[in-house]
């Protein structure tokens, strides 16, 4: 089979759990080019490799959007773990206050 998906599989509800830069640049609101400088930066979550392809996880950008939103200054490695998958323990919120 050549092309790209299933041609059998029906998926018009179904929502990406990875995206392309191109998808993320349209969730920000900025150009490609921006979502690569700022990944380079560390000011946004960098991608994953899927063979040779650069995805980002859904849920690591809505975190990252979640706190900007919230006026937190947060690195954007702070939102994956050490494996490079986004960490569960980001969208905790239990020590926003200053306590432990």
């Amino acid at each position: 089979m050549h092309g790209r998906g299933n041609p059998d599989i029906d998926t018009p509800n179904l929502k990406p759990i990875v995206l392309t830069a191109e998808q993320v640049g349209q969730l920000l609101g900025i150009s490609v080019r921006s979502v690569w400088r700022f990944s380079s930066a560390g000011e946004l979550p960098g991608p994953f490799s899927i063979g040779r392809s650069k995805r980002w996880d859904l849920r690591t950008i809505e975190e990252f959007i979640r706190r900007k939103a919230a006026g937190q200054s947060i690195p954007a490695d702070d939102l994956i773990d050490d494996d490079g998958y986004p960490d569960p323990a980001a969208g905790d919120d239990a020590d926003a206050d200053g306590s432990e």
